[in-house]
C-alpha cells in the first residue's frame, strides 16, 4: 500500500479516473513493461457508489509515495498555509522573519474562511 501522488505524472492523453485523487490509498497490484518504460497496475476505492467499489488504473511509478503520518499531513497543511498568507500579503519571496510572522499566526489559529 501507498499513496497517490500523480500531480506531476499527469498525462494529458490519458487522465486518471474521476475518483482518483492526490492522496488516496492505493495498492499496487503488478509492475510490467509499455514501449516507454516501467508501469505500475493499481487498485483503489473508489468514491462513486454507482460503479464498482474497486477500481483498476495504472501510473508510472512516480506516481506514488509512501502513506504519511498525520503528523507529516499536518505538516503539510501548515507549510501550504504560511505560504498563501505570505502570498496574500503582496510578496513573491518571504523574508525569514516574515514567514516566521506568518507561522505564528497559523500557530494562534488563524485559518482561512471560504465564503461559499
Amino acid at each position: 500500500m501507498c499513496e497517490f501522488h500523480g500531480a506531476g505524472a499527469a498525462c494529458p492523453d490519458d487522465p486518471w479516473h474521476p475518483d482518483l485523487k492526490d492522496g488516496d490509498h492505493v495498492t499496487i497490484i503488478a509492475y510490467f513493461n509499455d514501449s516507454v518504460g516501467q508501469v505500475a497496475a493499481f487498485t483503489f476505492k473508489a468514491r462513486n457508489e454507482n460503479i464498482a467499489s474497486i477500481q483498476v488504473e495504472q501510473a508510472r511509478p512516480g506516481a506514488f509515495r509512501p502513506i504519511r503520518t498525520q503528523e507529516e499531513i499536518e505538516a503539510q497543511a501548515r507549510t501550504e498555509a504560511i505560504d498563501d498568507m505570505v502570498k496574500a500579503l503582496g510578496m513573491d519571496y518571504a523574508s525569514t522573519a516574515e514567514y516566521i510572522r506568518c507561522g505564528l499566526i497559523y500557530d494562534a489559529g488563524y485559518r482561512k474562511q471560504v465564503m461559499p
